[in-house]
């Protein structure tokens, strides 16, 4: 339920979370509000039966899953250390393909 709130104050460069408070537990007002979002989402999804259940926890996986996928990609792009390994990994992979392919044709 953090990922909203985390990927928008970590990642973007606007005041969001500038002037953000926090709970008493020390739980950021954005996040104390995802965990209600999709606690009040699976509490009115038990009324309606497993089906109805069954559907919105595989979207809302999805979602996450969606995410993770979006944050690692944002977190190996602003990292230049990913970046270089990432290139170097494309270009011996390459490199090993090319190479496979003169050995097998002569």
């Amino acid at each position: 339920g953090s990922f909203p709130h985390r990927f928008i104050c970590y990642y973007s460069n606007s005041d969001y979370c500038a002037n953000e408070k926090y709970s008493s537990e020390g739980i950021a007002d954005g996040v104390y509000e995802s965990f209600f979002f999709y606690k009040n989402i699976f509490e009115m999804a038990n009324n309606y039966g497993s089906v109805v259940h069954t559907l919105l926890l595989s979207a809302v996986m999805i979602a996450l899953l969606t995410f993770t996928l979006m944050e690692t990609m944002m977190m190996m792009i602003m990292n230049p250390l990913s970046m270089t390994t990432i290139i170097i990994t494309i270009t011996m992979l390459w490199l090993g393909k090319k190479n496979n392919k003169k050995t097998e044709t002569q």
